[in-house]
């Protein structure tokens, strides 16, 4: 519960930072992470190579303007060759999934234990926003899924106690008791 609290409360001090400050870490993360495909998938080599990315690059604006998005086309061409060949050993086990293929046709997406600590925390953050009561009850429809019931509302909560909420809602909104 600690780091997924700890990263919604990342969230909060972002939402409330000055959008320089914002545009200024997400650039720096996202230098990061094109370093890193660069370096392990010869898909994003070639695609950052094209929009102008070189390894160490100050000019991360640039080239991120000319990188075209990838389509669901793409994606689905590409496959497997999207991947990275090593995935860092703080991200934990990679797991696949497909979309519901309500649109098109299904694809195919992959995802990491540290992908999912995000995922966790920004449905936290939606149920905290919008002062949702996590002790009521939750009903989900979901096409293409198997009928399941659960104990509570689902992963994102249940490492996370109630006393766990309510401290961290009182923070949110600076209150001491």
């Amino acid at each position: 519960p600690t780091c997924l609290l700890y990263t919604s409360y990342q969230f909060q001090v972002a939402e409330r930072s000055s959008p320089d400050v914002v545009r200024g870490h997400q650039f720096h993360q996202l230098a990061l992470l094109a370093e890193h495909a660069y370096a392990r998938s010869p898909f994003w080599r070639e695609r950052l190579r094209s929009a102008g990315y070189r390894p160490s690059s100050d000019a991360v604006e640039t080239w991120f303007r000319a990188l075209p998005p990838l389509t669901r086309g793409e994606a689905r061409s590409a496959g497997r060759a999207l991947l990275s060949d090593s995935v860092p050993p703080g991200h934990g086990s990679i797991f696949s999934g497909k979309t519901s293929g309500s649109t098109t046709e299904p694809l195919t997406y992959y995802k990491t234990d540290a992908a999912m600590v995000f995922w966790h925390a920004f449905t936290l953050r939606d149920s905290l926003w919008h002062a949702r009561d996590l002790r009521a009850k939750l009903a989900v429809i979901r096409v293409g899924s198997p009928r399941q019931r659960n104990p509570g509302w689902g992963p994102a909560y249940s490492a996370v106690s109630y006393t766990h909420l309510d401290v961290y809602k009182r923070q949110q909104h600076g209150g001491s008791h």
